[in-house]
């Protein structure tokens, strides 16, 4: 029986200029990508469900001053739209107590990760997909996005953690996390040049930025 709920490190990928990314949305300027793993708790989609035990991997994708955050089911590695699969195509859905676990997860490792980079920006993308383009809530934002924003919301303490207001970064279904130092709501100079190369690394691959909106807000920027 394999350990549940257990993050273990599986290893790290430096980038090299001969490396294959394309599985990798937003290859651009990446360092390195370090990965884990955990199993979690799903029930098939079928006539006579059954509870299964599904490897995920938890990825960490290091830019010079910020890094991004994903996660993906371990059986779809080699697929491109891993980070957008729902349970209609893998064929189970994850268990409550999964969702919850493997989002804590990642919270734990962004706040791992401004602890040892507390100058540095670190983010997560709401990945859209076909779904969202039927919503009947938001058409211009991912129901993935809406729902990590509300969980990063209540992990992280206002006084501690500080978000960017940018409409970039909402029409994206991007978010950011930034400490706060000393109880001051503004970026350090150095949070700075950090914030602002990430930004212009962004906008110089501009049409890359397409594959983070819904159909919606595409629409708004043709």
């Amino acid at each position: 029986m394999p350990d549940i709920f257990i993050l273990k490190p599986i290893g790290k990928q430096k980038k090299r200029d001969n490396d294959n990314l394309s599985d990798i949305h937003f290859p651009y300027g990446l360092v390195q990508v370090e990965r884990f793993s955990i199993n979690l708790i799903g029930t098939t989609l079928s006539h006579a469900p059954r509870k299964v035990i599904k490897g995920y991997v938890i990825e960490l994708h290091h830019y010079p001053g910020f890094a991004m955050i994903k996660y993906y089911p371990r059986m779809c590695k080699n697929d491109p739209k891993k980070y957008q699969l729902r349970s209609k195509e893998l064929g189970y859905q994850l268990s409550y107590i999964s969702l919850r676990c493997i989002l804590k997860q990642s919270a734990s490792l962004i706040k791992i990760y401004l602890d040892d980079n507390p100058d540095s920006i670190i983010g997560y993308v709401g990945q859209p997909d076909n779904y969202d383009d039927r919503s009947k809530v938001d058409v211009r934002t991912a129901q993935r996005a809406r729902v990590y924003n509300r969980y990063v919301l209540s992990m992280f303490q206002s006084h501690k953690y500080a978000f960017p207001e940018d409409k970039l970064f909402r029409d994206l279904n991007l978010n950011f996390i930034r400490k706060v130092h000393k109880h001051e709501r503004q970026l350090t100079t150095k949070q700075r040049v950090n914030y602002l190369n990430m930004k212009t690394n962004l906008t110089a691959h501009e049409k890359e930025l397409f594959n983070f909106m819904t159909s919606a807000t595409k629409k708004q920027y043709e």
